[in-house]
């Protein structure tokens, strides 16, 4: 039994030879950058997946239906009325957001994300409608956009269908837009002359919602203008104030007050005059959502809406200040040429020119602009403007030219469109094998596929608003499979940690044992060999980790230490094991041998 070293040497430089050689891959294995590394590995779970997708046979996916409706957000700026229903004004958007969850699922199995909704309630000529979502884990967020585009007494309500499964039901009133609760106002002076003209300038406030964005939602016309003696100054029927005759008033505009004076000069106003129209030639005609733009965007203001200053043949009209009054304030919205510091509309260009932003809003058509001189009212001017559609220039889709998903899974198709105040996002989709696939929300800016059957079909998605805009893309649907997207990353994981760190250090081990156990050849410092085994798989699992640490892209931490240790101490066990196992059955052959030599 006691074998001479030079018999053993073989074995001690082969078991050395591996030893060094796996400990040296696991250093420079650590010693790659973190995309190197990253791709090696992927593609080595790559090949694994491959395998095992082979040898296991496909499942039909189960298909994970929404559980409940868990939040609803409505951005009805008016509220609600005594029986719960949404009021939306008359010209305005209102939010719903709707988000579903849905169960967890094993990784064989799909969601179903389909949706769609219908009006049953109330003339759907009234209002718009746009549909879309986004969907994040086991949640599905709905967003629906209603316009209302006309008043009635009507109670409205619109059905939202969830996967066959859950409904809800959005019951609302269109009303007319009302007078301001909150505003400030101010008077840029206090004498006026005979003859000239005051305007009261208003500021809407409330919710920390821009100037802009309020003008929506109410109507300043409606707030009170009161003069506490109309025979010096009185107020029009467009909310101007005119002094009259020489004197002091308090004047009342909704529930501010101010005292204003009448003085006894009298404002130059010729006999004979006109009043002259003009576009900024860099305006562009108005389209539909245009008044959305122009404030809140960073572009150009010219560039969604039409400029139009007023000015006099003969200049020597003292009060130059206009009114502007529309015949549709649905096809367009009037707004100042810019706000000043203090948040208060400027109805005048940079050059002290009176002018005004005509911005097209929920209607098309034309649509006529009366401009009229509060120092003069016999001056007036008017322009017929069209409001037309912002047509797509073009359109992209948010899939690539061939895709790929399994049956039963939903895919949700939406775009994006140039300029970007295109009015009519809506998507048309078709299908070359309606049999594979179900489209539902179709003719939205939001539609759901969803496979029926294993196949390949040719999608094509056009612009509903410009139909030359196409895009065409392949969708193949197929069986799932064992790993496949939704469980990728935890396979990658577990082969990275489990081949990566746990197996490399077992074999490792392994092969470190059998040469502090070949090398010392006695079997009574095994105790030895297990403390240098073990000490010498600690160091290296904590060296590899330490230079992970500096390498870019890379992160050393403990938990992989002792990820590594623990497969460093699994191959020492099972190599022990197997060693006593051999001690054992030489024991066993050894003591029946003299047995047998007794015996005889």
């Amino acid at each position: 039994m006691n074998l001479s070293l030079k018999k053993r040497k073989p074995i001690v430089y082969i078991s050395m030879g591996i030893y060094l050689l796996l400990s040296s891959l696991i250093l420079v294995e650590s010693a790659l950058p973190g995309d190197k590394s990253g791709a090696r590995s992927h593609f080595m779970s790559d090949i694994i997946a491959w395998i095992v997708n082979i040898f296991s046979p496909t499942t039909a996916p189960k298909t994970i239906n929404p559980s409940e409706i868990t939040s609803i957000t409505d951005t009805s700026y008016l509220g609600k009325d005594e029986y719960g229903n949404s009021n939306i004004a008359i010209g305005t958007t209102t939010l719903l957001s709707l988000q579903v969850e849905y169960p967890n699922k094993s990784s064989n199995d799909v969601y179903n994300y389909s949706f769609n909704y219908e009006g049953v309630k109330g003339d759907v000529d009234d209002y718009t409608v746009n549909l879309s979502s986004s969907t994040s884990n086991n949640i599905l967020n709905i967003y629906l956009r209603v316009t209302a585009n006309e008043i009635s007494n009507e109670l409205y309500q619109i059905d939202i269908n969830i996967a066959d499964k859950l409904t809800y039901n959005f019951k609302f009133n269109i009303v007319d837009l009302p007078a301001p609760s909150e505003y400030e106002c101010r008077v840029d002076k206090t004498t006026i002359k005979i003859g000239e003209s005051l305007k009261v300038q208003t500021k809407l406030i409330g919710n920390d919602k821009s100037d802009t964005y309020l003008r929506r939602y109410f109507d300043e016309s409606r707030l009170l203008k009161v003069s506490s003696n109309p025979l010096v100054a009185d107020f029009d029927e467009y909310g101007v104030l005119h002094g009259i005759s020489q004197g002091t008033v308090e004047i009342v505009y909704g529930n501010k007050h101010f005292d204003i004076t009448v003085s006894d000069e009298v404002a130059s106003k010729p006999v004979d005059n006109e009043l002259v129209l003009s576009t900024l030639d860099s305006s562009s005609y108005p389209s539909l959502l245009d008044y959305d733009y122009v404030f809140d965007n960073e572009d150009d203001p010219n560039d969604y809406s039409v400029l139009i200053y007023g000015d006099f043949l003969n200049n020597t009209l003292e009060d130059k200040s206009l009114s502007y009054i529309v015949d549709d304030p649905l096809k367009v919205k009037l707004a100042p040429h810019h706000y000043d510091s203090d948040g208060y509309p400027i109805y005048k260009d940079d050059y002290n020119k009176e002018c005004v932003r005509v911005c097209g809003y929920r209607k098309k058509g034309d649509v006529t602009l009366t401009v009229i001189s509060n120092g003069d009212s016999s001056l007036t001017k008017t322009m017929t403007l069209n409001v037309g559609e912002a047509l797509p220039t073009s359109m992209t889709v948010n899939v690539n030219e061939s895709e790929s998903i399994y049956v039963n899974e939903t895919k949700i198709i939406t775009a994006s469109f140039n300029p970007k105040n295109v009015s009519d996002r809506r998507l048309h989709i078709e299908v070359s094998n309606p049999s594979i696939v179900d489209i539902k929300n179709n003719d939205n800016s939001s539609v759901v596929l969803t496979g029926k059957s294993v196949g390949t079909v040719k999608v094509t998605v056009k612009s509903v608003a410009n139909n030359s805009l196409t895009y065409e893309f392949n969708l193949e649907f197929k069986e799932i499979e064992k790993i496949n997207p939704s469980n990728k990353d935890s396979f990658h994981k577990l082969i990275r940690k489990g081949l990566g760190h746990f197996l490399l250090f077992a074999l490792t081990s392994i092969f470190g044992f059998i040469f502090f156990y070949t090398y010392l050849d006695d079997k009574k410092k095994l105790w030895l060999v297990i403390l240098l085994s073990l000490f010498t798989g600690f160091f290296i699992a904590g060296l590899s980790e330490l230079i992970q640490y500096f390498i870019p892209g890379r992160s050393g931490v403990f938990s992989d230490v002792l990820v590594d240790f623990l497969g460093y101490g699994a191959g020492t066990l099972i190599t022990l094991a197997i060693i006593l196992i051999i001690w054992l059955i030489k024991y066993l052959v050894i003591r029946n041998k003299k047995v047998d030599y007794e015996e005889q």
